[in-house]
């Protein structure tokens, strides 16, 4: 990378600051708080965390760099986990 592009990533990210871990957060908090209006507590009462909804922000290894293990366990994780939300709601 030359000095000259780090230079223009710098300007953007001063002018754009949120970066996808950013993003992920604030979408996170805005689908914990619908979820969570609407969950059935009985079936889980500790509510929805943004970490839910955005695996990123649980620090995963990103999809791409796993083995066919990891991924297995990994889409395995994912069905529990989303059948939980739906199940928890409807």
């Amino acid at each position: 990378m030359s000095v000259d592009e780090y230079r223009d990533w710098e300007a953007f990210f001063y002018l754009e600051p949120d970066d996808a871990v950013t993003q992920a957060l604030y979408f996170g908090n805005l689908n914990a708080a619908i979820y969570n209006q609407n969950v059935d507590r009985k079936q889980k009462p500790e509510g929805f965390s943004p970490d839910d909804f955005y695996p990123l922000l649980k620090n995963e290894l990103p999809v791409q760099f796993m083995n066919d293990e990891e991924l297995k366990a990994h889409e395995e994780q994912e069905q529990k986990h989303g059948e939980e939300i739906f199940n928890s709601v409807f």
